[in-house]
C-alpha cells in the first residue's frame, strides 16, 4: 500500500513540473477514460 501511495506522489510531481498544454492534453484524456467507462455497458469494478 505504502509504495502506492509513493507512485501517486511521484507522478504528482511529474504532473507539477509540466506545462500547462500537456496537462491540459492529460485531463482530457483522463476525462475521456471516465466518459468511456461511463457510458460502457460492461463496466468494470476499478
Amino acid at each position: 500500500m505504502n509504495e502506492n501511495i509513493v507512485s501517486v506522489e511521484n507522478v504528482i510531481k511529474q504532473i507539477d513540473g509540466m506545462n500547462l498544454e500537456p496537462q491540459l492534453e492529460l485531463i482530457a484524456y483522463i476525462a475521456n477514460k471516465i466518459h468511456k467507462y461511463k457510458s460502457s455497458p460492461n463496466k468494470k469494478t476499478l
